[in-house]
């Protein structure tokens, strides 16, 4: 919540402000404002990303490494901490192509009456691509970053409250700490 609110509070005054006005603003408004806004989006993601990284690899480690919650979260947020140059590239190619799909979807959003109906249709189908591949990239860096192979999933059985459910001393071990991608045998190398 505290990230989300930073990105409209700062400079989020001053463009209302502008846009309030009514008039045709300068250049130099203009510039002010946006310059503000990227300060406002460059804080809110500087809040987020810590965020971002600790539920990255969280619900993963719950299921197949039967983490408690918290564990989890401190041990996908020192996963991406170790692996911050892959993060970082991903994050780069996830920009260009939100960039990308913008600017497409702007340009066409311009034309009149159709081009918003382009516009949504191009937004749907790259959500309706982008979705699912973003699903398999968190499973794919999981497998990638965690080399212990998954536990199978602990079914539930109808034992008393309290009692671990059976096969849960097959669970597979916690993973001290994660390996860079390349180190040590990978979901590929597993036979």
């Amino acid at each position: 919540v505290l990230a989300m609110s930073a990105m409209p509070t700062i400079g989020g005054r001053e463009l209302a402000e502008l846009l309030a006005s009514g008039g045709r603003p300068s250049r130099e408004a203009i510039s002010e404002v946006m310059g503000r806004m990227l300060l406002g989006v460059a804080v809110g993601l500087a809040l987020l990303l810590p965020l971002l990284m600790a539920t990255w690899f969280a619900p993963l480690l719950v299921h197949f490494h039967r983490q408690p919650p918290f564990a989890a979260l401190r041990a996908s947020f020192h996963a991406c901490l170790h692996n911050w140059r892959a993060f970082l590239v991903y994050g780069a190619a996830l920009a260009i192509v939100a960039l990308l799909a913008a600017t497409v979807s702007g340009l066409t959003a311009a034309v009149p009456v159709l081009g918003v109906l382009v516009s949504f249709a191009i937004v749907g189908a790259l959500l309706a691509v982008m979705v699912p591949v973003g699903f398999i990239t968190v499973y794919a860096s999981y497998e990638d970053v965690f080399a212990a192979a998954p536990a199978r999933p602990v079914e539930p059985d109808d034992g008393e409250p309290g009692e671990a459910p059976a096969g849960a001393e097959e669970a597979a071990p916690t993973p001290a700490l994660p390996r860079e991608p390349g180190e040590g045998p990978g979901p590929a190398d597993r036979s």
